[in-house]
């Protein structure tokens, strides 16, 4: 990043400051971007350790499971919702079907696709490097 500041300040007035401005935009618009995703991983937290901790009063728990501890509760939220999985508990006779449908099923699957969105946007963000890469190359070989 410091090489291409340094060969933006080099040239001449016009098209690469205008570059630079673009990418500070960029940068701060990500930042945002993470911030929201932040919020919102803290949202999915919070529901799904409510969830486990009122489970014993929620349907769909056929067994009368009784709530989830407050520790492994929260151990349970932030690893699903992180997308590491980790599980310090036997989930048949810890979780309801409730618990495991709509709390662990569901951040499975919102942590899966987020990931896979990180992974397309990275990927289109190779390919815009690689293309504009190519026009600077055909336009300073002609």
């Amino acid at each position: 990043m410091a090489r291409g500041r340094v060969h933006v300040f080099r040239m001449a007035r016009g098209r690469p400051v205008a570059a630079t401005v673009i990418r500070r935009a960029q940068m701060r618009a990500a930042l945002d971007d993470l911030a929201g995703n932040f919020r919102r991983r803290q949202a999915g937290v919070v529901a799904l350790y409510g969830l486990l901790r009122l489970q014993s009063a929620l349907p769909l728990n056929p067994q009368e499971l009784s709530a989830v501890a407050p520790h492994l509760a929260l151990n349970t939220a932030v690893s699903f919702v992180t997308n590491t999985s980790w599980q310090s508990y036997s989930g048949e006779t810890t979780l309801s079907y409730a618990s495991q449908m709509a709390g662990i099923t569901v951040q499975s699957f919102l942590s899966a696709a987020s990931g896979i969105a990180v992974v397309i946007a990275l990927i289109r963000g190779f390919a815009r490097r690689q293309a504009a890469t190519s026009r600077r190359e055909m336009a300073s070989s002609s």
